[in-house]
């Protein structure tokens, strides 16, 4: 992926997700009532509706919204990061894609290919060190490496690591693989049960997965998490991006099934990818497509960097009743 890329990505992951922390509100009353709690030992339990969605008129839009962005995933990961101001007026790349890719960054960072006196010296070695942001802040890396594999392991601690005014604490459990010939990535893992940030008014901790397969085109990236924001936690599972860097653009389509507390379940597909050009947030062309119970479904189609329209079809007869009309991407919530 493109270098400038991944430093937009960091920027926009805290950015954008700020949008929805003050404009989105809960839903409610979609499923049929099973609920269901997913915890860890931080207690970051997704306690809410597990049946599958009913799509209408009144929840289409944020359910394509969450769906898109990861959905409330999207308003916690604000947390990690400081907020833009001029970036809010936008809805931004997919967040599950944003805050992979400011991982990944920090883990390009670590020079895994020499060692302190050389180079590749045929052992399996212990390294450590930080990276530090470039706007305060840290990560210490503490690397257990094998030469002759090019697999690696370990720990990174963010210590209020901020780079390009996004900010992140906590601590990340990863195993990767370069390729030995050229020191760049070629799988890596990230496992977390706390990450932890705080934006003006919200406090959020996150736990879940993320895994990259770097070695095909298009790139793979699959997620499974949780993430607290208040009192709600939304999750998503089977979450899975494919990302094509192309001259001046990136192509982004993604599966998946994502959470929300008060309507339950949807499943994602992209029947067209998502452009996103080189400089914009938004995507300048594709179509995502929500499933939910009984045949409902809802689409989001990108018409331009700056208007999308969300179609429902609320009695599953397969045609879209309900249309918004063209909106700007930051009316996606309302």
């Amino acid at each position: 992926m493109k270098e400038l890329l991944r430093i937009l990505c960091l920027v926009s992951l805290s950015s954008i997700f700020a949008l929805f922390i003050g404009g989105c509100g809960g839903g409610g009353g979609g499923g049929d009532g099973s609920v269901t709690a997913s915890s860890d030992d931080n207690g970051i339990a997704y306690i809410g509706l597990t049946s599958q969605a009913s799509i209408d008129e009144n929840n289409a839009q944020q359910l394509t919204g969450e769906s898109y962005e990861g959905g409330k995933l999207a308003s916690s990961l604000a947390s990690l990061g400081a907020v833009s101001v001029e970036s809010q007026d936008h809805l931004g790349r997919p967040r599950v894609f944003e805050f992979s890719q400011t991982m990944e960054n920090a883990l390009r960072s670590i020079d895994l290919t020499s060692r302190a006196g050389g180079t590749f010296a045929g052992a399996v070695y212990h390294t450590s060190g930080t990276i530090y942001g470039d706007c305060g802040g840290g990560v210490f890396y503490d690397i257990d490496v094998d030469d002759q594999t090019g697999r690696f392991s370990g720990n990174m601690n963010f210590n209020s690591y901020c780079n390009d005014n996004v900010t992140i604490d906590g601590q990340v459990q990863f195993s990767s693989r370069i390729a030995l010939t050229t020191g760049k990535l070629v799988t890596f893992s990230f496992s977390f049960d706390n990450l932890r940030g705080t934006s003006e008014q919200t406090t959020t901790r996150m736990a879940g997965d993320i895994s990259f397969d770097a070695s095909t085109s298009p790139e793979v990236v699959t997620a499974n998490l949780r993430m607290a924001v208040d009192s709600q936690v939304y999750q998503v599972t089977d979450y899975t991006l494919h990302i094509t860097d192309r001259t001046g653009y990136i192509e982004v389509s993604f599966t998946g099934r994502f959470y929300d507390p008060g309507y339950g379940y949807v499943d994602i597909s992209t029947p067209e990818v998502f452009i996103i050009n080189d400089g914009y947030e938004n995507p300048s062309s594709g179509v995502l497509l929500i499933q939910g119970r009984n045949g409902t479904q809802a689409r989001l189609t990108a018409h331009s960097v700056g208007y999308c329209e969300v179609q429902a079809d609320t009695d599953g007869d397969g045609v879209m009743e309900w249309d918004s009309g063209w909106i700007p991407w930051s009316d996606l919530y309302s």
